[in-house]
Formats: structure tokens, sequence, C-alpha cells
């Protein structure tokens, strides 16, 4: 059979284009309650290892959470009353500021041992220490009580000139367990004082005395213990809901309720604890709000006290420090795979390695890929966006790619192809174009061939795979193409008596290389 009723028409030759579509993964609301053994202060993200740490001073201890399900791993004994800390540029340390300590200790995140002890009392004769940062590697800043008051110093501790520490920020005493905020650009420091009405003070850390270049003394602001700057530096939020220009300090805006709150990472949208159980998002723009989402926080009572508030950069996650619980909402986050190179290999090519890019990778159990249904082999997360993984050897066609984990999988249709392979976009009506896009290795010759009924599996001699047309019908014969592919495209007549037609192609490659021929998968489609 000629297939008489099929008109062909060669519409494009032209090197396949077509992207890859994804499968986002979904997302689901879990609550989180972590019971502490006393009364958090402080809480710092560990990326190298995908866990928290909670400072609870009355217990002297460091609280080690798994990111992963929100267990408690462990406690290290730290004394005496660990208060502010803050994870190194390298991830390799904790800074734990030890509030009766007149100290800082340097916990090794590998081991969980205090490594060092800084004295700021013996160099500097202060007897309490607050809170601490490394606002650039190496250069540790600590607020330091000069006496049993709670007025403080800021000290910076230079790691990178062994340990030396010196008083800062203009010789200023700033009251009231002083806080640092900050600067993701590292430009600047911000410290935020406990006292009403508030002061904040702006340090400019490009030098070494980092002093003070801006502040607001006891004037309109307040709220500035507890702050968040900006991604880009230009806004910091302070807890009483004031939104204020970094470079000047006046009011942009302002939030209300207030309450310890963070930006997302565009400054869009701010994540606000307006009550000790209640998480308000904001539009920053409107300054509405965009919603509250209940808390699973279980406070003593209303007016109990916030001390610290994470949100991740993919806003999956909210968590607070109210009095001893660790408390929010988290989602639980499928992989999102959106694209592998390289896309294809040759169908003899053996195992091939790959990289696969997309999204929280990191996030559940170590991730499985399967390309077309095969399990990848050595699957390596490089990080929450890259993979890699080694393809199996399989027959020619499209591979459907998968990447799995304990919380659910990312699909890649067509991610992967081992050539020749051809891909079909039906056209389910009489009257309309048919499209097939032809994946080859460049220089191998290529034909392209059409049947109607149901497939059959036939092994022919000297050939890799199996012919399933039962009456080829040759559509285009291209001789030593140069290119990786080409779009093949033919009108179906508008004849009524089409529908119910099964229409088979399959593509078949000559080369060099041995083995000399190989066919592809079989496209189909059936005419509505």
């Amino acid at each position: 059979m000629r297939l008489p009723s099929l008109v062909f028409l060669l519409t494009a030759l032209a090197v396949c284009t077509a992207t890859i579509p994804a499968q986002i993964g979904t997302t689901s609301a879990i609550p989180v309650t972590v019971a502490l053994p006393g009364n958090a202060h402080d809480i710092a993200y560990d990326q190298t290892r995908n866990r928290f740490y909670v400072s609870v001073p009355d217990q002297n201890r460091i609280v080690v959470v798994d990111r992963a399900d929100f267990s408690v791993i462990t406690s290290v004994v730290i004394a005496p009353r660990p208060s502010g800390i803050d994870i190194s540029h390298d991830g390799s340390t904790l800074f734990v500021a030890l509030n009766q300590g007149s100290s800082v200790a340097y916990l090794d995140l590998d081991t969980l041992t205090v490594s060092e002890t800084i004295n700021i009392g013996t160099l500097l004769d202060h007897p309490s220490t607050w809170d601490v940062i490394e606002a650039k590697p190496g250069w540790i800043f600590v607020t330091a009580n000069p006496d049993s008051s709670g007025f403080a110093y800021v000290v910076l501790i230079r790691r990178d000139l062994g340990n030396t520490a010196s008083r800062v920020a203009s010789n200023r005493i700033i009251r009231a367990g002083p806080r640092f905020h900050r600067d993701p650009l590292e430009q600047f420091l911000y410290v935020g004082e406990g006292f009403a009405p508030n002061s904040l003070y702006k340090l400019d850390i490009s030098s070494p005395t980092a002093p003070i270049v801006l502040e607001d003394n006891h004037g309109s602001v307040s709220g500035t213990q507890r702050a968040d700057v900006s991604a880009d530096g230009s806004r910091i939020l302070l807890s009483s809901g004031q939104i204020l220009d970094t470079a000047t300090f006046l009011q942009v805006g302002a939030l209300i309720p207030g309450g310890v709150g963070r930006f997302n990472a565009t400054a869009t949208k701010a994540y606000v604890m307006t009550a000790p159980s209640t998480l308000t998002i904001y539009d920053t723009a409107t300054q509405l709000s965009l919603g509250s989402q209940a808390l699973s926080c279980s406070p003593a009572s209303f007016f109990s006290q916030v001390t610290a508030l994470y949100l991740d950069a993919s806003e999956s996650t909210a968590l607070a420090l109210v009095e001893d619980d660790l408390c929010g909402i988290t989602t639980v986050l499928q992989p999102i795979a959106t694209s592998l190179t390289p896309r294809r290999a040759r169908f003899d090519a053996g195992p091939v390695p790959i990289t696969i890019t997309g999204n929280y990778f990191d996030l559940g159990s170590t991730p499985q890929v399967t390309v077309g249904g095969l399990a990848a082999a050595n699957v390596v997360v490089v990080d929450a966006n890259t993979l890699t993984c080694i393809v199996p050897s399989d027959g020619a066609g499209p591979k459907l790619v998968e990447v799995s984990n304990a919380n659910g999988t990312a699909a890649i249709p067509a991610g992967f192809h081992r050539t020749p392979s051809m891909l079909v976009t039906p056209a389910p009506q009489p009257g309309s174009i048919v499209q097939f896009d032809v994946l080859v290795t460049p220089m191998d010759a290529t034909g392209v061939y059409l049947s109607l009924g149901d497939p059959v599996a036939v092994p022919l001699p000297g050939i890799v795979g199996l012919l399933c047309l039962p009456d080829p019908f040759e559509l285009v014969a291209l001789p030593v193409w140069p290119f990786d592919g080409f779009t093949l495209a033919f009108p179906l007549p508008n004849l009524p008596a089409l529908s119910g037609i099964r229409v088979l192609c399959q593509a078949f490659t000559c080369s060099n290389v041995p083995p000399v021929s190989a066919l592809s998968n079989c496209a189909e489609f059936v005419v509505q």
C-alpha cells in the first residue's frame, strides 16, 4: 500500500532545536515544632550539613536540628550561656558568644567540639558578650559589655590576624544587648540596641576600625534589635514594622502590625511574626498583607518573645524561636528537573555521563535517577541545583528521565535520546499538520518510513533494532546528513474517512562506524 490518501509535504529540514518540557515538582505544607530544652536565643542554618543550630542560654547548650526531618540530632554543652551565633563563611565553624564568659567560642562543625575560645575579657576587660557575626571572611564582630550593665562596645576579632581584638565602631557604647544585622553585600554592618527609644548604627567594614558612618540615635526608629537587610543592601526591616532606606535611615514604608521579620530574596515580600503563633506575609510595595499562616508554636502567652526568625531563599521554610519552641511551617519540596546535558548519544555509545540541572536535589533522600526506566549509576548531588550520573546502555529512541527522592519525583519527558530517535506531534483531526522530529548522529545517512495498521516487531539481518512497519513507505532519504536532526511536517488530507487510521513512522540510519545500521523507536498516532 502506497497511502494514496496521504499527500506528503516536506516543509522543513533543519536542526532540531525543540526545548525539553519539564514537570515541576509539587509541594505540600507541613507544620514544624521542635521542643527545645530551654528558652532559645538565636538560630543559624548550616547549608553544608543541612542542619540548624539553636542557642539555648539557660541550658548552656547548642541544639543541632536536622533540616530534612526536623529531628534533634544532638545538643552540645558550651558554657556559660551561649547567646548569639553565626556560621563562618567557609562553613567550618560556628561562632558562639558566651554571654557570661567574656569570650567567643569556635565550635568545629565536623566534630562538634570547641576548637578555640577567644577571651575578650582578658584582652579588653569585657566581662560578657552578647552577639557575634563574621561580617566578612576572617572579620568577627562581637558586642561586649564593659561592666555589669547592659551597655556594650563593638569589638572586632581578626581571625585572619591571629585572633587579635580591638574596639571599633568609633569606640561608641551601645545600649542594652545590641545585635548585629548582616549586609549581604558585606560593605557595611548594622547594629541595633534593645532599649527604647532605640538607636541604629551603620558601620563601614571596609576599614579595620569599622567606624560609624550613619546613625539614628534615640530618634524616630524602633525595633532595631531584631532587623533584616534586603539582599541588595538598600532596605532594612525593623521589628516595629518600619522599613528604612539604608543610605539615609529615612522611613520608606511600614508594615502594621510589625514583628520579627525577614525579606524574601527579592525584597518584594516580607515574612513577619505578627504574634507568637502567627506568620503574616506582606507585599512590601503596597505594604498590605498577602495573608497569614498559623504556626505550631505554643507560647505561654500572647506577649511571649520571638527571639529570631529564619526564612530560606526558596521561601519554603519559615521558622521562629518562641520561648522553648522552634516552630514554623515548611513544605515538602519535590525535586525539580529542568534540563540535562548532553541530551543525546548514539545507540551504541554505551554508558554516558550526564549532568541534570534543576532544584531541591539536596532535600530529602539521595535522589535516584532512571533513564528510559533503567537506573542510572553513580548519582552524585553536586549542589541543590545540580546532579551528575551515568546513563546505562539502551536501545535507540527517546527516554523518559526521572529524578526521585523521598519527597517525590520530577520528570523530563524525552529528556535523553539514543539516536536514531523520533518524536511525533500528532495532529488528531483530518486536515491538520503532523510533525516528526528526527534526531540522528551527524554524517549518518537517514531514511524515514511510514506505514498504516498495527505495529510488528521484525528483526532485520545486520540492523540494530526491530522494524515496526508492516508495509514501509519511504517519506524521505537523506545521504550523509551533516546535522544532528531535522523536522518533517505534512498535512493530513481533510477526509473524514481517515478517522481511526493508525499511522506508524520509523527512522533508519546507516553509518561507517560499526554497527553499520540501526532502526529508531516506532512513533505513532491515531487519526481522530
